[in-house]
């Protein structure tokens, strides 16, 4: 009896997922003419106005890694960590 109420579980949740989906992926009713109008006007008239003026912000870059200097991309290594000899001899 324990196992039929293990097995219960799951297909109960599958049985409640499909039905979730089958209910959110319905068609829906199409937009009265009135609204789907009333929409496009608002869009146009969106449209038809200038963009506010827009200001980049300051960035500011550290002194330690300017344009073109970049740290190491060697994992696990710190871009300043002094380098240690390569055992194998190759660089």
């Amino acid at each position: 009896m324990s196992t039929l109420a293990w097995w219960l579980i799951p297909v109960g949740a599958t049985l409640l997922a499909i039905g979730w989906a089958a209910f959110t992926s319905r068609p829906r009713k199409p937009a009265p003419a009135k609204d789907a109008m009333e929409g496009l006007r608002r869009f146009g008239d969106a449209m038809e106005r200038p963009l506010p003026d827009y200001q980049a912000p300051d960035f500011q870059v550290p002194d330690s890694q300017g344009p073109g200097q970049r740290g190491s991309m060697q994992p696990g290594r710190r871009p300043n960590a002094p380098r240690r000899a390569n055992p194998r001899g190759n660089v």
